[in-house]
């Protein structure tokens, strides 16, 4: 039996060509393209599935903020509002992108102040005779999450480098053993204490790690 020549209907979209044999050709908005030799051609359109789009976690949280998972503004290592960390550790973390004071950061390193008296009793005493003490306060700002980033808790870590002869620091942090688990989301201000860390050496540096 003689074999039918094979005709392309022109098309007005973009689409893909089922064949019986399996085979498949791609036809443009002119009908123009290249098929495998074979009958029985079928132009399924509607029939055929739209492809599957991977949403991640951090597509939904990008999402939510930026409105976008795909813009420049919502790309990983973008820092949009130039706070100085990229919005994946924005993300893992769970602070705001889009607002300026939702930061992970240390705001001040103060010795604790001795304003208690062991023979009295009393819990303070005039300031002019409160006396430094050898333990440091690390204040800083931190976070529980949102409930679009990975939930919480999250365990703060205090650590510390000793300064160089030069007055700088390398990165040799090491933990202070000082830990502060933050179990509510949302963003906050806390403190961890160094106790005798004005002992250790003329100068120290502190660094605050999150454990997810």
């Amino acid at each position: 039996m003689k074999q039918k020549p094979l005709r392309i209907v022109p098309l007005t979209l973009v689409a893909l060509v089922f064949l019986a044999s399996n085979s498949w050709a791609q036809v443009n908005s002119a009908g123009k393209g290249a098929l495998n030799s074979v009958t029985n051609v079928n132009v399924a359109l509607a029939d055929h599935p739209a492809p599957l789009i991977h949403i991640s976690p951090y597509d939904i949280w990008a999402s939510q903020y930026f409105g976008c998972f795909n813009c420049p503004q919502a790309a990983p290592d973008a820092d949009p509002w130039g706070k100085g960390i990229s919005n994946t550790n924005q993300f893992l973390l769970g602070l705001d992108p889009t607002n300026s004071t939702s930061v992970f950061r240390i705001v001040s390193v103060v010795p604790a102040s001795n304003t208690g008296s062991a023979a009295s009793g009393a819990s303070s005493v005039r300031p002019e005779l409160a006396q430094p003490s050898a333990d440091f306060v690390v204040t800083y700002y931190t976070t529980g999450g949102n409930p679009y980033s990975p939930p919480p808790p999250r365990t703060n870590v205090l650590e510390y480098s000793n300064g160089t002869p030069s007055g700088g620091y390398t990165n040799d942090f090491v933990s202070t053993g000082v830990t502060n688990i933050i179990v509510g989301p949302g963003d906050l201000i806390t403190n961890m204490v160094d106790v005798g860390g004005a002992t250790n050496g003329p100068v120290r540096f502190y660094r605050v790690r999150t454990l997810l």
